[in-house]
């Protein structure tokens, strides 16, 4: 019997009294599903390669949905098209020695995430913290939606939603990128929706918290208290500052090299009379050229703990270091920086200039960035200096 295939009609079929039942999608040749007295329901998908017909079971509904058999049908029929049996395909498949997940994990890893992106370290973690351990035992072509699923179940009931959307994301690149190379034939989360609710923050700190976490930084000391200050005062990147180099550093100006920008490009920062002052006051340690190292080898770690103590100190809690960035850009509109100038400084690839304006605007603004960069020093000078409320 042919039907047209909908979501409602699916979830609606009766099973028969005894046997099978099959029904045929009115849209989609070759495509059904087949339902017992049981009420299983299996997609299959009729077809004929070198004039011998063949039937495959292309997954169980519901945990295979409408979309994706149907998704994975008009595949295997493509594969038909070019002389390919799909079900050969698959037994052939089976018979290859199995690659564990931690290995192509650690394969996208090298491969992909590596080469591409400079948060790699950050995606490297998530997967062993959040997907290793549950995918450990499992063949890459064993693991289905329900394995994620339940992943991002645990990780929302840890408290940690946007950490849960975070995983889903590098999991849905790491299939998307096994699918390019060949070792999958469809990615098994397809459609599956992040957990978590994203909500734009609009954290700004206030003048008066400003002046009691510096306070807190001024306690806290090397290498996170003036790491933090300077983050209020250029407005950078977290990763940025962490990495900052001595020989990044020309009279007055701090180069971050593209290889450490997030865009890509590499950025000149002005720096202002206080922020030199900050860091000429830094330790250096031999020839290291590392500023904020307590090795000379590495980039300081312990950013959490060094947040959570200048929350105790200051008693200005729910923000996070990334509002700094935001605090220093908000300040400099209050203090009647153009927009287009206070982009510039954050080194943003959109906004007011972007598209086309951005192809053909190469002009740095880099005297008004550094009289802005100057100006909200001069402001944050101000605020510091006064006593407390």
């Amino acid at each position: 019997m042919r039907v047209k295939f909908t979501a409602k009609t699916i979830e609606n079929i009766t099973p028969p009294n005894r046997g099978r039942l099959s029904l045929w999608d009115a849209t989609l040749p070759g495509f059904g599903i087949r339902v017992t007295d049981s009420g299983s329901k299996s997609w299959v998908l009729m077809y004929r390669v070198r004039s011998r017909q063949r039937r495959m079971t292309l997954g169980r509904y519901p945990a295979f949905s409408l979309a994706d058999a149907r998704e994975e049908a008009r595949e295997a029929l493509r594969k038909v098209d070019r002389g390919i049996d799909p079900q050969q395909e698959k037994l052939e498949a089976k018979r290859k020695p199995t690659t564990l997940f931690p290995d192509i994990a650690a394969q996208f890893i090298e491969l992909y995430a590596r080469p591409k992106n400079r948060t790699w370290k950050q995606t490297e973690q998530m997967l062993k913290r959040n997907a290793v351990p549950k995918l450990k035992n499992l063949a890459l072509e064993e693991i289905n939606r329900h394995h994620v699923i339940d992943i991002l179940d645990e990780i929302v009931a840890r408290g940690a939603p946007l950490q849960a959307n975070r995983t889903l994301s590098h999991l849905r690149k790491l299939f998307n990128w096994c699918v390019s190379r060949g070792m999958l034939e469809h990615n098994p989360i397809i459609g599956l929706k992040p957990p978590g609710k994203e909500t734009s923050r609009d954290r700004v700190l206030t003048d008066v918290e400003i002046k009691k976490v510096w306070s807190a930084w001024d306690e806290i000391g090397f290498p996170f208290g003036p790491m933090y200050k300077l983050l209020l005062l250029t407005g950078q990147r977290r990763n940025e500052l962490a990495n900052m180099r001595w020989s990044d550093i020309h009279n007055d100006t701090w180069t971050i090299p593209r290889e450490i920008a997030k865009n890509d490009r590499t950025h000149e920062v002005p720096l202002s009379p206080f922020a030199l002052e900050i860091i000429e006051c830094l330790p250096r340690i031999g020839d290291q050229d590392l500023i904020f190292s307590t090795n000379g080898r590495n980039p300081a770690s312990g950013f959490s703990r060094a947040k959570q103590n200048t929350d105790v100190r200051s008693g200005v809690t729910d923000w996070r270091l990334h509002d700094l960035r935001r605090t220093a850009a908000s300040g400099m509109a209050r203090l009647g920086i153009a927009p287009h100038v206070v982009e510039k400084i954050l080194n943003h690839s959109t906004g007011t200039i972007s598209g086309v304006a951005a192809v053909y605007n190469r002009y740095g603004y880099d005297d008004e960035k550094r009289k802005a960069l100057v100006k909200w020093s001069e402001h944050l000078v101000k605020l510091v200096s006064r006593r407390q409320d």
